[in-house]
């Protein structure tokens, strides 16, 4: 028995809409990078799969899901023992003097180097950043 080869068609799945494969070249992560132009949550997201059957092979974009700053349950833990659970806001609330010393000086040549125009480049963005095929 020899054996055959079979085309195997890709396609994607996010929040309920099926995508086609828009180029079998690229890898699973410039696909998401390409549809990330209409669904930008898609930067952020996990890709699951693929899971293939009758020759076609879908990955599915799933929502990476998390919870920022303290977690849920730790801060209910806290709240039960009494300890506080607000913390400042502001980004030099622990800072050293020297910390916040180098940030100023990093600050002020960043500053000189942004706005010395006889020196700096602009960037461009590609012409393959707003192209479909690109």
């Amino acid at each position: 028995m020899a054996l055959q080869g079979k085309i195997i068609v890709r396609r994607f799945r996010y929040n309920g809409i099926t995508m086609s494969d828009p180029s079998p070249q690229k890898t699973i992560d410039q696909i998401r990078l390409f549809f990330a132009t209409q669904y930008p949550e898609l930067l952020n997201s996990v890709i699951e799969g693929p899971v293939t059957k009758d020759g076609t092979s879908t990955y599915t974009f799933a929502r990476a899901v998390g919870s920022k700053g303290i977690g849920h349950l730790t801060a209910i833990r806290n709240i039960v023992n009494g300890k506080s659970t607000v913390v400042s806001t502001n980004p030099l609330y622990n800072a050293t003097i020297q910390q916040i010393q180098e940030s100023q000086e990093c600050s002020k040549i960043v500053q000189s180097i942004v706005n010395n125009r006889e020196k700096s480049t602009p960037l461009f963005a590609p012409a393959a950043a707003y192209s479909r095929f690109g």
